[in-house]
């Protein structure tokens, strides 16, 4: 993510996704990626790219307690040109996979989770945490950067028994149905 994509839209701060970061271990320079890829070098063999799909390319508001702290965070870094990342190592260069997932298991094992998580794991958090939260459909799809909101519902957002509980619960009231009698409270027919 570089600076640029940290907008204020609609009184919101969010994270405009315009790029990912790839590393294409089998190029030797910008001639060997294609043009309409649009690709932007950063260091060695890393580039900035556009997401794969137009539904990749989406706006993410933020909490304002962490919109605050990325700020903080990158006023601290000094790093605050807009092409700037905003998660780098120590020299600069863009975080690989293995330092993110090393940081990822610090985070788990300071709040007292296993660290058999994996990163990518929070986008099914993230996914299940916006249904239980009644988020509608589309809204829950754009965030996630789906195309098709069937494969956040298929793939990503998972239902536990105290979700299944209060939606039997919630029939249960539409019904008005009282808890320990047999017949309902209207009659049909």
């Amino acid at each position: 993510m570089t600076n640029s994509e940290i907008q204020l839209i609609d009184n919101a701060i969010c994270i405009v996704v315009e790029w990912q970061l790839k590393v294409y271990n089998n190029v030797k320079g910008m001639r060997d990626i294609p043009s309409s890829l649009g690709a932007r070098h950063v260091t060695g063999k890393a580039y900035l790219v556009p997401p794969k799909t137009n539904a990749g390319r989406r706006v993410i508001p933020l909490p304002e307690s962490l919109a605050v702290e990325l700020g903080r965070y990158i006023k601290g870094t000094g790093r605050t040109n807009s092409d700037d990342l905003v998660f780098v190592q120590a020299d600069g260069t863009p975080l690989n996979r293995m330092i993110e997932t090393r940081a990822w298991k610090k985070a788990l094992n300071r709040v007292g989770l296993p660290d058999d998580y994996v990163p990518h794991s929070a986008r099914h958090t993230a996914a299940t945490a916006m249904a239980q939260l009644g988020m509608s459909d589309k809204v829950r799809e754009s965030i996630m950067g789906h195309s098709d909101i069937s494969v956040t519902n298929r793939v990503y957002t998972h239902v536990g028994t105290a979700d299944a509980s209060k939606a039997i619960n919630g029939v249960e009231t539409l019904l008005a149905l009282e808890p320990g009698f047999d017949e309902p409270c209207f009659h049909v027919g």
